[in-house]
């Protein structure tokens, strides 16, 4: 099957099937190769696995996709975390990242889920029943400098924001959803949770304010991980992916690395010990 899933993204064989109008029917089959009877794909990455629901070829190729983009991230947190550590995933989605990182962690170990979408958060409880993942704890709001109820933006064929122009049209065309925005501080200590040892900030254009609102997790040296994506045309007028990235040098994170794409920057920030 992997030598099938490998055929399925080399270019040549695309343009041949896109010359033979053969794309769909490619993978429907595909898809159905690839997948149980109710739908359900299992993915390994980086050492580790995942069972997700995919419900249509395409989606099947979104999660396919996003562990080959997302790969610099799942590789440093497989290499930096250990069974017992403390994961923070903040804008989790639907647990792509935080179900391989769960079965790193082991039973001792902790996943905080953040996730404030509505549909997002119960397709997370979903899949992680379906992987038999106890070490999970997933929290139904989105970290900010502030606590308040904000408008999340949703629809419009990109992931949720908390900006309305993160969705490309005008703010009263926008469908949204009421939800709650926690100043990562105050939420984790309010709830006595540990500080991680890594965390993962994926938030459509408020990066900067969950980097303030978690300053002081963040700057503590038991939180040795961050990895961050930037999302440079969604970010807030006055703030540029530098602003950020000189704001988690300041949090102490001295060893950082960046990989650029069309419209994200992936960041992956390490503190560096002393003796």
């Amino acid at each position: 099957m992997g030598v099938f899933r490998r055929l399925s993204y080399r270019s040549g064989v695309m343009g041949l099937a896109r010359s033979l109008h053969l794309t769909k029917l490619l993978r429907r089959i595909y898809y159905r190769c690839v997948t149980s009877s109710d739908g359900v794909v299992k993915l390994k990455m980086a050492g580790t696995e995942g069972k997700f629901y995919v419900r249509t070829p395409e989606e099947l190729r979104f999660f396919e996709a996003y562990f080959v983009l997302e790969k610099l991230f799942l590789q440093a947190l497989i290499s930096t975390l250990s069974p017992g550590d403390v994961f923070f995933d903040v804008g989790c989605n639907v647990g792509k990242l935080a179900i391989p990182v769960a079965r790193v962690l082991g039973n001792a170990g902790r996943v905080i889920a953040f996730e404030p979408q509505e549909d997002f958060c119960s397709i997370l409880e979903t899949h992680l029943k379906l992987n038999g993942l106890r070490n999970v704890e997933v929290f139904k709001v989105a970290l900010g400098e502030e606590n308040k109820t904000a408008q999340l933006f949703v629809g419009g064929g990109a992931c949720p924001s908390l900006l309305p122009h993160a969705q490309n049209g005008a703010k009263d065309a926008q469908a949204s959803e009421a939800v709650e925005v926690v100043e990562g501080d105050w939420f984790r200590e309010t709830h006595s949770l540990p500080v991680p040892r890594a965390v993962k900030i994926d938030v459509e254009g408020y990066e900067y304010s969950v980097l303030r609102g978690l300053k002081r997790t963040l700057a503590d040296p038991k939180c040795e991980l961050l990895c961050l994506e930037i999302h440079p045309t969604l970010l807030p007028n006055g703030v540029r992916s530098d602003t950020l990235i000189d704001f988690v040098r300041l949090l102490g994170f001295r060893k950082i690395d960046s990989c650029a794409r069309v419209d994200e920057i992936l960041v992956v920030a390490k503190k560096i010990p002393t003796d």
